[in-house]
């Protein structure tokens, strides 16, 4: 049982690597214990031993910044190195990736991300999130996982990562899983020095040098960052290093003058004409031989409650069964012939009416092809419209569970923007709307019919069929269209045809009519990190629109959200908007905080106040404004940008006053825009989804506390 002495002293690049890390010294004795323990078991093979109940299974636990994803895939390289593993894949996953897309593939998504990681590591991070109380899947997944563990484990290393305290309740969930885990490694908060060695590190590793003044100033800020709870560790050192860049990169380019930048707008392409007598926006535009087709119909004869309707009926409609195609031939005709087909929920607010809140709702279904299948392209639209089966029930479950996982993860994920659309919500009929066809109120109604499936299903289809001679008639309807002047041949009869299939018959409209209330709800996951949305409608208060407004996110994007919320916060990111019917919202992003986002967020207008640039950085803004606004553009998006303005109700002028308004602000114009910021704030409408934890915490902030 004697190891060769090549199997004691090699030393590799990836151990090497490992001990260049700042810091984390007894997890470094733990993976220096588990290579010898590898080694061992190699050793025990190559000689004939018994080397069953050998286990490498790990937990590391930590609050976020400590390393711990970057030392699982170190020591993947090293275990690959070392011949420990196989083929070295190190595969990241989350809840989102184990628990259902679809009602009862749980189990088999997990073992898919078993088979994925095959001779390598499978990396389970905020594993915690996989104890759910309001469902039954992550249970499953938590079952399953204990299952694949022994049956891949000689070839599966799993490593179950996440915030410290949440940990110990995960392994509870399974009395077979914390018998399985072989090491613990516990992951601690950095000190102020080695906060600072690791920015000189960093900062080697990018090709730049800090000087003596620099590193003491971060020092000093490393300090007071540590005092703060969840102030985001190697992440923290990171935000602090990528501002630092930016800022330098500004004070050493030589930046164009304001003199420079162009006054002249995007031109629009927008011509009104009837093809087949109906209204078709036409945008005339060189696109190499594509045509863009766009079929839009009317939203406002639907009424509210059958919003959520609408919104099953776009979810359902390309990937359900027609009369003549099952869905995955419907798939693979439409990818043979043409660009794509897909359906979508659309909403233009009409600039002119602000203070009546007017805005159009749209049901579209759009497609791309060679001006040679646009035949081809309307009839498959056609099809979609006026064929799917939609008594199918059983491929309408499949959708409805699907749909409701989709939206679960993306709340769980990326929800800045469901929070900033809830909390708009609140005051606007045109953010409810979208709440009620695709956000938080679309959520609850889905789920409590595919809760209750057989009950609805039969109603269900009924009101999806009704739904489609509603919305689908031609004199509910209208085109944009991007092409080339030659893409208009033969457009006329392919409109004619499609119309001629769709609804013909008198339908009852009942006008969509919205009401809006304040709630402020905070919103329980089983993750750790927060969406923190604060909103409200500043025209509403009496502050006027002005461009100086595109300025101001990109300022509070670079210095005080930015240093407030991600660098001194720990957040990942952190946004805001204005836009011109009033609406205005800041939110955080993958934020650990709650209250004191709040306080950040209150903050803005004293900021604003008391504002003082120079006019070089004030150019920079501005140019950055520019570019933001200045974007490349594909015929295409030339084509939507423009359909857009029209349907909008925004006019060339509207565009040039704003450009001007932004290149000829000036620091005083950004201190006028407190205003602004003190309006918002003041209608305090707040929407938090978060940990429960933290809402818990600061429950008195909310009118309602509920869970996903």
């Amino acid at each position: 049982n004697i190891l060769k002495k090549a199997d004691i002293i090699q030393i590799t690049e990836g151990t090497g690597t490992l001990q260049e890390m700042i810091g984390l010294t007894e997890v470094k004795t733990v993976i220096d214990e588990i290579i010898a323990a590898s080694k061992v078991v190699r050793a025990r093979e190559r000689m004939g031993l018994n080397t069953q109940g050998a286990s490498f299974h790990m937990m590391f636990s930590g609050n976020p910044g400590t390393a711990k994803t970057s030392v699982a895939r170190l020591l993947c390289k090293i275990l690959k190195e070392e011949s420990a593993i196989s083929s070295g894949r190190f595969v990241e996953c989350g809840r989102q990736d184990l628990v259902a897309k679809y009602v009862g593939w749980t189990a088999r998504m997990v073992e898919d991300k078993f088979k994925e990681a095959q001779g390598g590591i499978l990396f389970i991070d905020e594993a915690y999130a996989l104890v759910d109380s309001s469902n039954t899947y992550g249970a499953e997944a938590i079952n399953t996982v204990v299952q694949m563990m022994e049956n891949y484990r000689d070839s599966v290393i799993v490593i179950f990562a996440g915030y410290s305290e949440k940990m110990q309740t995960f392994l509870e969930q399974n009395e077979g899983l914390k018998s399985r885990i072989a090491f613990h490694l516990s992951f601690p908060d950095y000190s102020p020095e080695e906060l600072t060695d690791i920015l000189t590190l960093m900062s080697q590793k990018r090709d730049y040098q800090i000087d003596e003044e620099a590193k003491e100033y971060c020092k000093e800020l490393f300090c007071n960052a540590v005092k703060e709870d969840n102030f985001g560790n190697g992440r923290y050192v990171r935000n602090i290093l990528d501002q630092a860049i930016i800022k330098q990169s500004a004070r050493i380019l030589k930046m164009e003058t304001r003199e420079d930048i162009s006054r002249e707008i995007a031109p629009f392409f927008n011509e009104e004409m009837k093809l087949a007598d109906v209204p078709v926006v036409y945008h005339e535009i060189e696109t190499n031989g594509i045509g863009y087709v766009n079929v839009m119909f009317d939203l406002s004869g639907v009424s509210a409650e059958e919003l959520a309707d609408v919104g099953i009926l776009q979810s359902v409609l390309g990937i359900i069964d027609t009369e003549n195609y099952e869905y995955s031939e419907l798939f693979n005709e439409i990818n043979v012939n043409t660009g794509g087909i897909g359906t979508s929920l659309e909403l233009y607010n009409n600039v002119t009416r602000v203070k009546g809140k007017e805005f159009k709702a749209t049901f579209e279904i759009k497609g791309k092809a060679l001006y040679s299948q646009l035949e081809k392209t309307f009839a498959m639209m056609a099809e979609i419209l006026t064929a799917s089966k939609l008594d199918d029930t059983k491929r309408i479950r499949e959708i409805l569970a699907m749909l409701k996982s989709r939206l679960l993860m993306k709340f769980q994920s990326s929800g800045h923007t469901t929070a900033a659309l809830r909390a708009l919500s609140y005051a606007s009929p045109s953010a409810k709307f979208k709440d009620m066809t695709s956000g938080i109120d679309f959520y609850k109604r889905v789920a409590y019919i595919e809760e209750h499936f057989d009950e609805e299903k039969e109603a269900l289809s009924q009101r999806l069929y009704a739904l489609t001679k509603k919305i689908f008639r031609p004199d509910n309807m209208m085109i944009s269209y991007t092409a080339a002047r030659e893409g208009l041949e033969g457009m006329e009869p392919r409109i004619a045809e499609l119309a001629g299939k769709l609804n013909h018959e008198n339908v009852t409209e009942t006008p969509c009519i919205i009401h809006c209330e304040k709630k402020n709800e905070g919103f329980k996951t089983a993750s750790k990190v927060q969406y923190v949305a604060r909103t409200g409608n500043f025209i509403d208060r009496g502050v006027e629109y002005t461009g100086a407004l595109q300025i101001l996110k990109v300022i509070l994007s670079y210095d005080y959200l930015w240093q407030n919320i991600r660098v001194k916060g720990g957040a990942y990111g952190c946004m805001s908007s204005f836009n011109r019917i009033g609406e205005g919202y800041f939110v955080s992003y993958r934020d650990p905080n709650l209250k004191r986002t709040i306080d950040v967020y209150e903050g803005v207008v004293d900021y604003l106040e008391n504002f003082t640039v120079s006019d070089r950085d004030m150019t920079k803004y501005i140019i950055g404004t520019i570019s933001n606004i200045d974007q490349p553009m594909t015929p295409a998006t030339k084509g939507e940008r423009s359909m857009n303005l029209y349907m909008n109700k925004v006019s060339a002028e509207m565009i040039k006053k704003e450009r001007a308004q932004i290149l000829d602000a000036a620091q005083e114009d950004i201190r006028a825009l407190a205003k602004v910021a003190k309006a918002v704030l003041a209608a305090d409408q707040l929407c938090v989804i978060g940990g429960e934890e933290k809402i818990e915490e600061d429950k008195e902030l909310f009118g309602d506390v509920t869970s996903f």
